[in-house]
């Protein structure tokens, strides 16, 4: 979760406008960022991790590394702002190359970028990363909604061995169905 994790990060964040973009945009909007995204997210680490997933909050670019570099984390969601050519992590705004550099060249995991219209960073993450799967929805949707999302495919690993991709597939499908 590259997104403020707790109000006191959103505030830190939202006086820094040269290093971010997330909360500065939202500051008139505090409560919003209370209810769509830190109420839920609160909701979703306590739900999640009761099914043993690892949530790291308050990604930095090098945590993220650290997670690709983890031959223990076959599995990375990103959760993060993406402004159209930067990526916000909790330590600022960073390029498609130094996110993509972030990333080893043996890492053959899955990266799933939770991230709006993130079409460019994946492209060039499968260029220059053949040996791992990236994975990306499309949708536009509210932090809540996501976290949602993410529970439905926890649970279904948990309930059922099967790949992080059939379980993400299986919970896009339920999504789709009910419109």
């Amino acid at each position: 979760m590259a997104l403020p994790g707790s109000t006191a990060e959103f505030q830190r964040q939202s006086e820094d406008r040269q290093n971010h973009d997330y909360a500065p945009n939202l500051v008139k909007f505090e409560a919003v960022f209370r209810v769509d995204l830190w109420e839920p997210f609160k909701a979703f680490c306590e739900e999640v991790r009761g099914l043993g997933v690892d949530v790291v909050c308050e990604t930095s670019l090098s945590t993220f590394a650290q997670a690709t570099s983890d031959q223990a984390r076959p599995v990375v969601i990103l959760f993060a702002h993406w402004t159209g050519s930067l990526l916000e992590f909790s330590d600022g705004l960073k390029t498609i190359d130094q996110v993509i550099d972030a990333v080893p060249g043996a890492f053959d995991g899955l990266i799933d970028l939770c991230v709006c219209h993130p079409e460019p960073l994946t492209r060039l993450l499968i260029r220059r990363r053949p040996r791992m799967v990236v994975k990306d929805l499309s949708v536009e949707a509210t932090p809540s909604y996501w976290f949602k999302f993410y529970a439905r495919v926890f649970h279904y690993l948990k309930e059922q061995p099967q790949s992080f991709v059939r379980a993400h597939e299986r919970a896009r499908a339920e999504q789709l169905s009910r419109g």
